[in-house]
Formats: C-alpha cells, structure tokens, sequence
C-alpha cells in the first residue's frame, strides 16, 4: 500500500509546471512580453536550433538584461530589432546583454541564435527528448530565454545539486533549471518530418510543406507562464463537447480515446464549477512513450505516458484529475515562491482530483486516499523527522521518500483548511481568488488573506502548524 502511494506522489510531482513564476505587472525587472520562436529539431543529433525573438519592456536607464538559458546551450549571437550585433556575457546559466539606455521605460526586441542536445534522464524516466522517434520539449529544461528575479551566478545550482545526489543523478546528467520567468504569448514554428504532428498551446494557424519536412506554426496569444512543444506520429481524434474541443494524440492506445475524452469533459466541467471558467479554447491528451504512468499538465493540454493507459480506473482519475486541476492551478494562478508553487501547483491540483474522486466513486473511496495519505506522511515524519513545504532543506534537498511525505502534508492541509471554513466557503473563496488573480503568481501568504477576509476566520494558528510548521493536521470529515 504504501509503496502505491509513493508511486502517487511521483505523479503529483510530475504535475509541476516547471518554471517558476511571478507576477507579470512587476516594474522592478525588465517584463517579457512576448516571444517569436523558430525551432528546427535535428533529430539524429538528439539537438534543437533555435531563433528566440524575444520581446521585452525595459526600465528606463538599464544598460544590460539579463536571461536564464539552459548552459547546455550554445549560443551564437544575439541581435537587435535592426540586426544590430548585441555584445553579452555568459556565467553558467546567466546571460547578461548589453543595451543602449532609454530614458523612459521602452519595449526592446533581443533574437537569440543557439543550439543544444534536449536529452535528458532522471532515475531512468526521460523527461525531455529530441530524437528520430519523437520530441517532447517542456518548460523545465529551460530551453528558451527567461528573466528571472535577481539573477546571479548559480541561479538554483546548489539547490538542484544537492536535488539530483540525493537521487543518485550527477549534475552533469540532469540539469532541472526552474527559474522565475513572466507570463508571455507565444508564436512557435516548429520543423518536424513531413508524417509528424507537433503540439504546443494556442491555435494552429499555418502548416507548410517542405518536401520531407512541414513546418508547424502555433500561436498563443494569452499570457502563459511555459512554453512546450510536442512531436511525432500520432493518430489525432478529435471531438467537442459542452462548447469545447477535446483532442486526443495517440499512439498506442486508440481503443482507450473515447472513455479518457469523456472521463476529461467530466473533470473539466467539475474544475470549471469549483474555480471559474476553462481558460483555454482548447483541450488535448498527448500519449509519450513511458512506464511510470504519469501525467504532467501544460497549458491547454496534458502529457500523459503510454503505461497511464494501464493504471487501475481509479488512479487514472487522480493522475488525469490532478494534472487537469493544474490548468487552473498553475496556469491561471501560480505559485511565486518554491513553496507556494509547490503548495498550489502540486497539492492543491492533487486535492482537487480527491474531491472529484469523491464525487463520480462516493466517500468511501475519497477517504480511503486521504487516510492512505495521511498514515504515510505520519510514518515518514516519525522516522526521519517532520517538515514543512516551506523548508526548503527538506523539499529541495531532501530523500524522495521526505519529499513525498511533504507533499502529502501540504494536501492534508488543503483537506483541513476545507473542513475548518466550510466546503461552500472553500470553493468560493478559490473560484474568487483565481478570478481576481488570474495571469499572476502569488503566495500562499496572501490565499491565507483572501480566507480570512472572505470567511471572517483569524487562520494564524492555522497555519503556522500546518503550513509553516511540521504539524499533520488530525484529519476529520464532515
């Protein structure tokens, strides 16, 4: 049992968008407003060529920007809007352009030109891949430029270092860069095989023939805070429902469509209900080759790996629901710091999927999860000692089975703070939260606010045991 339940987790965590975010309206730092990608896959070398135009509101008087980009990147040259030749410097993960000052704040246009392997495995899952069997190229690797907040030399290097010895990676093999970046439209062109398909987010406005290639063109016109791309062949099913389109892209399971098109529209309406409307014109499930069954969300559609279609019906339902709850709860609202973006991202999504578990298969099974949940996160405390999410030691740099059991406390604590306001309020104050901050990144700091002015209950206590502190809250069900 507890081995199912760790097993559950590694899927909570997959859920994570990967970029760490902040508010976009912030005047502190140049703002990405948006970015103009051409993409061109060379498939044998497992590498991507890339054109990055990014577009990006300046302070007035800064002489240099300064971006995150993966050092596994290549890069050779950065322009102007003119074509003007920019001069900049590398350190690791820190690239710092430099850039005549304006007076007044002004928008300023940087074309990038780099290249780089996309091949990456963690503990024998590849999480991001160019190959001649397919691409899936995700936020996580921090495969396009980004601003982050105070970037310096070694922007997370510890952190993630002491991530992957725990794991058993090198450094060298895994480079898991979550910066905090803004929220940006996007128009990406990608080069595939004339066969393949590429999926990313917004609409697909242009398909053009190359001969042996096509060069796919999608363009997201919505703040969004990740870019992500997908390609390959794949059988494409569509079909709409209640005003939406579902797309399925499949490559093995075609039997398996219909029922997890219909299982989405179900847990799409149930996410639409509690937190406001989809915010996306689209929906799809895109299958990746894979034997962990997990499901990863991404703005407007979901990642799921082909072992997914094998999982027992019930976990498929909280694999698929977590990571659909994350279309609000990481893609309408983020988190801005590690530990809100972990406490929303994460197990706000998960929770979610217990809810509508409890709904479409009673409260039996509901409770079932939640006691599962709460019996491992108190074995683990007791022998290794308890942590909260905002302990970066423990999440960061602890052993996976530490992780885990923060994980599992910090959805404990959603499940507590329900019964403690009420389900009604509950839902109410997340639907207005999410209406009111949608497009940004927050902390948890100010949800707690949002609870407290909306219900009228002093949540202090409240959360200085089970947020900040180590607490397991005794769980009750009303």
């Amino acid at each position: 049992m507890q081995k199912k339940c760790q097993a559950a987790v590694f899927v909570l965590v997959l859920v994570l968008s990967g970029c760490l975010t902040q508010n976009r309206e912030s005047t502190e730092t140049p703002v990405v407003q948006y970015y103009t990608m051409e993409v061109h896959p060379s498939l044998e070398d497992h590498a991507l060529l890339v054109t990055a135009e990014v577009t990006v509101e300046v302070p007035g008087g800064a002489d240099t920007v300064t971006f995150c980009l993966n050092p596994d990147f290549s890069i050779f040259e950065i322009t102007d809007g003119q074509g003007n030749t920019l001069s900049f410097e590398e350190e690791y993960d820190v690239v710092t352009v430099g850039i005549t000052p304006s007076q007044e704040k002004s928008k300023k246009t940087f074309i990038f030109q780099y290249e780089g392997m996309i091949y990456r495995r963690v503990l024998d899952v590849t999480w991001d891949y160019v190959g001649e069997d397919g691409c899936w190229v995700r936020s996580e690797y921090n495969w396009y430029p980004v601003i982050a907040e105070d970037a310096k030399m070694g922007c997370h290097f510890w952190e993630y270092w002491y991530n992957t010895y725990w794991s058993g990676v090198t450094l060298s093999s895994f480079w898991n860069c979550w910066h905090q970046s803004y929220w940006a439209g996007v128009t990406l062109s990608v080069e595939a095989p004339a066969s393949w398909t590429v999926i990313s987010s917004g609409e697909l406005i242009s398909e053009e023939s190359h001969g042996d290639t096509k060069t796919y063109t999608w363009e997201e016109k919505q703040a969004i805070p990740s870019l992500n791309f997908i390609a390959g062949e794949y059988e494409v099913i569509r079909d709409s429902q209640n005003g939406r389109e579902t797309t399925c892209y499949v490559t093995e399971h075609k039997e398996a469509v219909k029922e997890y098109m219909a299982l989405s529209t179900e847990i799409l309406d149930f996410c639409s209900e509690k937190f406001g409307e989809y915010s996306f014109d689209t929906f799809s499930i895109v299958e990746l080759p894979g034997e962990y069954g997990y499901a990863s969300g991404k703005p407007s559609f979901v990642l799921v790996d082909s072992a997914f279609f094998e999982k027992g019906e019930k976990d498929v339902v909280q694999a698929l629901g977590g990571a659909i709850a994350y279309q609000w709860w990481g893609n309408v609202v983020s988190g801005e710091d590690n530990a809100s973006l972990i406490s929303l991202e994460v197990c706000l999504s998960n929770y979610v999927s217990l809810l509508f578990l409890r709904e479409k298969y009673g409260e039996d099974v509901f409770r079932e999860y939640i006691t599962r949940y709460q019996n491992e996160a108190e074995e683990t405390f007791a022998e290794y000692g308890g942590h909260s999410v905002t302990d970066s030691s423990a999440f960061v740099k602890g052993r996976g089975f530490q992780r885990n059991a923060v994980i599992l406390k910090t959805i404990l604590m959603f499940h507590a703070l329900k019964e403690e306001v009420g389900e009604e309020s509950f839902f109410d104050v997340l639907r207005t939260f999410a209406a009111e901050h949608s497009g940004e990144s927050v902390t948890m700091e100010t949800l707690k606010e949002y609870f407290e002015k909306l219900t009228g209950k002093d949540l202090d206590t409240f959360f200085e045991q089970y947020y900040y502190g180590t607490e397991i809250p005794d769980i009750t069900f009303s």
